[in-house]
């Protein structure tokens, strides 16, 4: 049978196991994506996005009540928009999930966690302590000074530069150093980056308006029915022996596990390979920039 969507996918391995139609297998499929997410690094999964950095407008000392946070900022806002950044002073410590309204634009809902997926929890926001929120074009978003959130689904970072002639890369500094540089506390252009959580944090941290263009991993979505993908499209067999192993692993005493592994190692190989020749169809010449004639 061909494999030309995630069902067509799935009756395979249904078949393979001599199975009726469960939950089993989208189990097994759903395990083998996660792996295979967080084991290729291939040209499918690259992605960029521009993310929004500004100055963080000081809103001083929150008004309202403990789980209803209102503020002014010192610049005055008079709407929402992606990248917008604030910081407040935490008035009264919170006791449940929060929002806040700025400058009277409207009330927002402040969240946290993969994707600003969580509602704050009791004891968040300390009283008397200060915290940076980032509007993600739907609710804020707590984040470390200087911060931004990840992209969605982002799996790795490649490259972050700077818009401009020329265009500036963005170091990438190990989060320790980070911090031993005191990058965070400075204000200005950013130069470098690290990554903490499910946040950037930049540094020097943002003192106007950039816009730094993000090159990263994305992973593979989560999919059903009739929909595809592009392991579907060119590397069915990549996910179909990687759920097989997942399956068999599962049952545990089934003898096929060796050959599964060996042809899910064969076909990572053979999609890696691939990718490579694909990104350096010729062989690689060294290179240097200095004329022929200097010295001459």
């Amino acid at each position: 049978m061909t494999i030309s969507t995630y069902a067509e996918l799935k009756t395979a391995l249904q078949n393979e196991f001599g199975l009726a139609s469960s939950d089993r297998q989208d189990e097994a499929l759903e395990l083998a994506l996660k792996k295979l997410n967080m084991t290729l690094r291939i040209r499918a999964m690259e992605s960029s996005v521009v993310i929004p950095l500004n100055a963080a407008n000081d809103c001083g000392t929150a008004g309202g009540t403990a789980n209803a946070i209102t503020c002014t900022g010192t610049t005055t806002l008079s709407s929402y928009a992606l990248g917008t950044t604030v910081k407040v002073k935490i008035a009264t410590t919170n006791t449940s999930t929060v929002t806040i309204n700025i400058d009277s634009v409207g009330v927002k809902n402040i969240r946290k966690g993969i994707d600003g997926g969580d509602g704050l929890e009791a004891d968040d926001l300390i009283a008397g302590a200060t915290f940076d929120l980032y509007y993600d074009g739907t609710q804020f978003v707590m984040i470390p000074p200087g911060g931004a959130p990840l992209p969605a689904r982002h799996q790795a970072t490649e490259n972050i530069y700077l818009p401009g002639d020329p265009k500036a890369a963005l170091e990438a500094v190990p989060r320790d150093h980070f911090w031993r540089m005191y990058m965070s506390s400075q204000t200005g252009k950013p130069q470098a980056y690290t990554i903490e959580g499910e946040n950037y944090i930049f540094g020097p941290a943002a003192d106007a308006s950039y816009f730094p263009r993000i090159l990263y991993w994305r992973a593979f979505a989560t999919i059903s029915g009739s929909s595809t993908n592009w392991l579907i499209d060119h590397a069915s067999g990549l996910w179909f022996y990687a759920a097989c192993v997942e399956m068999v692993v599962r049952e545990g005493n089934d003898p096929r596990l060796p050959t599964f592994a060996a042809l899910y190692d064969d076909w990572l190989a053979t999609v890696i390979s691939a990718d490579k020749k694909d990104r350096y169809p010729q062989p690689m010449v060294r290179r240097n920039n200095v004329p022929r004639d200097v010295g001459r």
